[in-house]
């Protein structure tokens, strides 16, 4: 998952998200923060 998101974070222009543990994000500001928030946490 980590390495999906990096490689098309810039690309990614979405209006919802289905994550798996975490549940559904919408709309796509919600789905632009919890990216961030996810990229930040876990960055090494």
């Amino acid at each position: 998952m980590k390495q999906i998101i990096k490689d098309i974070y810039h690309e990614l222009d979405a209006d919802i998200l289905c994550e798996g543990h975490f549940g559904i994000f919408q709309p796509g500001n919600q789905v632009r923060n919890y990216i961030e928030t996810y990229k930040s946490q876990n960055q090494p």
